[in-house]
C-alpha cells in the first residue's frame, strides 16, 4: 500500500481538530467529548476518521488491517491530551492552541524523518497511513 502524503494527512488533521473542537463548544461535556473523538477518531469507518474519510487515506496495522479502537487510542493519545484544555472557556482555547502547535510539530518532524511517514503515535500503535484503495461513499 502506498503511505499518504504529509498534505493528505494534514488536511484529515485539520478537518478532525476542526470538528473535535466544534463539539468542544458543548458545554460541560464538550471537552471530555472532543477529546475521545479524537482518541478513537481512526477506528472508525474501518481505520478511517471523518478527515480521512473526506481525504480518501485510512490506518492500516500490519500490511492491511483496518485500525481498531484500541490502535487509535494508542496512535492518537498525545494529540488528543490538548483537548482537556478545551473545558477551560477562553484561556483554555489559547492553551490548546500552544500545545497543540507544539505537539503537531513534534509527530511532522517525527513522520518527516522516517522511511514509511510514520509519526511516534504510529510507531507506538504499529501503525501506518496510506491511501485507501478506493474511495468508500
Amino acid at each position: 500500500m502506498q503511505k499518504a502524503d504529509l498534505v493528505e494527512r494534514g488536511l484529515a488533521f485539520l478537518i478532525d481538530v476542526v470538528f473535535a473542537v466544534l463539539v468542544s463548544i458543548i458545554p460541560v461535556v464538550g471537552g471530555i467529548a472532543g477529546m475521545v473523538y479524537m482518541l478513537v477518531r481512526d477506528g472508525l469507518f474501518g481505520g478511517r476518521s471523518i478527515g480521512k474519510k473526506v481525504v480518501n487515506i485510512r490506518v492500516v496495522r500490519g500490511e492491511n488491517t483496518p485500525a481498531s479502537y484500541a490502535d487509535s487510542v494508542k496512535r492518537n493519545a498525545l494529540l488528543a491530551f490538548p483537548e482537556i484544555f478545551l473545558i477551560v472557556p477562553l484561556l483554555g482555547l489559547a492553551v490548546y492552541a500552544v500545545v497543540m502547535a507544539l505537539v503537531v510539530a513534534t509527530e511532522t518532524v517525527a513522520a518527516l524523518t522516517d522511511r514509511d511517514g510514520r509519526r511516534f503515535g504510529d510507531r507506538f500503535a504499529g501503525t501506518r497511513v496510506v491511501k485507501a484503495a478506493s474511495r468508500i461513499r
